[in-house]
């Protein structure tokens, strides 16, 4: 695929990111190989991911009353691995979500309701993972963004991780 026109620096996306997540959106654009797309594009999800589940997690402690199925799960923060902090942000996402807190209805919406048809490249990364973890081909025009989530935990896992076998290739690196 590569770098194209239509994939220029969101101006507006890049001022309204906290400043982290700014320098790892624009390492994601800037970077010349496709490795390093690819992995300054993984970090900069992985980074979001984490900032949710912490934010969802502050949240939650402000809250009166308390999940003690949640606050068990919020004991694996000691040494969360990628999937724990993925398990902590949907679940905490939707306890929000039904006690009210302001905010967590649109993050409920966008990841845990049903498939979204305004996403078209997300689906495509979503069949793309799907593809490479099955063997077969896969074309999206939807997508449930917990799902892509679920994916992007095991490709991380599988593709990224301590002892992962990578893509063997830059095309590879690329598509993703």
């Amino acid at each position: 695929m590569g770098t194209t026109a239509s994939d220029s620096l969101n101006a507006s996306l890049l001022g309204k990111l906290p400043l982290p997540l700014a320098r790892l959106y624009r390492q994601a654009h800037n970077r010349a190989g496709a490795y390093e797309r690819h992995q300054a594009a993984y970090y900069l999800w992985e980074a979001g991911l984490r900032l949710l589940a912490s934010t969802a997690t502050v949240e939650y402690a402000q809250l009166d009353q308390h999940d003690p199925r949640l606050d068990d799960l919020l004991q694996r923060l000691v040494r969360p691995a990628l999937g724990t902090w993925w398990e902590i942000a949907r679940e905490l996402v939707a306890h929000l979500h039904t006690a009210g807190v302001a905010g967590f209805d649109q993050v409920h919406a966008l990841l845990l309701d049903g498939p979204r048809d305004d996403l078209p490249r997300t689906a495509g990364l979503d069949a793309a993972l799907v593809q490479l973890k099955t063997g077969k081909p896969s074309a999206r025009s939807t997508v449930r963004l917990n799902e892509l989530f679920d994916h992007l935990v095991s490709y991380r896992n599988k593709q990224i991780g301590h002892g992962a076998a990578g893509m063997g290739s830059s095309a590879g690196y690329d598509e993703m």
